[in-house]
């Protein structure tokens, strides 16, 4: 069954505030297009938080802020929610330590649906140069023997990010592989070793929650 359906508040933000008041305006209007159709009652329709556009700097997504998504989304269905993306976050952040206090605004309102660990560096690396959204493995860890040294996503990290979120309807990872000439199998193992670490951590979290 489809859990969730991600959408995006597309195109870009603007430094014009009339352009950035119509932005806000039509990812309103579409949401309440979409609440009012019926389409996808039994799935949430969840916007993803990409990094906001930021003047005086080139984005990678530069959609509209946090705050402009949760007002859109104010008064609509619970179904209507949102999800971050961990490295998108520190793309617009420009700090790793930042990321989960994010998520814990957006937890606090209501609305965080689902969370996606995908990192991202500060430097230039195999995926690309610095801030590049490339979905840059995590650092290598006890349990996860693949990653990318200098990733901002560390296993401390991730673990805060699942504290802050805290009660998710979904949670996954999206961890990319630089070398374009490997093989399936250590690609699906790397995924495959990164799920584990997660729901480990999502359950260890969930059991201190019901203590």
């Amino acid at each position: 069954a489809v859990v969730a359906v991600e959408l995006h508040s597309a195109p870009v933000a603007s430094v014009d505030p009339a352009a950035e008041q119509a932005a806000i305006s039509a990812l309103r209007e579409s949401l309440e297009s979409l609440a009012a159709s019926g389409v996808g009652d039994d799935a949430a329709l969840v916007v993803e938080h990409c990094d906001t556009f930021v003047p005086g700097r080139a984005p990678e997504k530069g959609f509209l802020a946090v705050a402009d998504e949760l007002a859109a989304l104010d008064g609509l269905p619970d179904r209507f929610g949102m999800s971050v993306n961990w490295g998108r976050s520190a793309i617009e952040l420009r700090d790793g330590d930042a990321v989960a206090a994010q998520i814990a605004a957006i937890a606090s309102s209501g609305r965080l649906r689902g969370l996606m660990l995908s990192g991202a560096a500060d430097q230039t690396t195999p995926f690309g140069p610095a801030w590049v959204d490339a979905h840059h493995p995590m650092v290598p860890a006890p349990g996860f023997p693949f990653g990318e040294p200098a990733s901002l996503l560390t296993a401390d990290r991730l673990d805060a990010a699942v504290a802050a979120a805290g009660p998710l309807e979904w949670a996954g990872v999206k961890f990319g592989w630089a070398d374009a000439s490997a093989g399936v199998a250590p690609r699906v193992a790397m995924v495959a070793a990164a799920a584990a670490l997660l729901t480990r951590t999502l359950a260890s979290h969930s059991a201190q929650m019901s203590r």
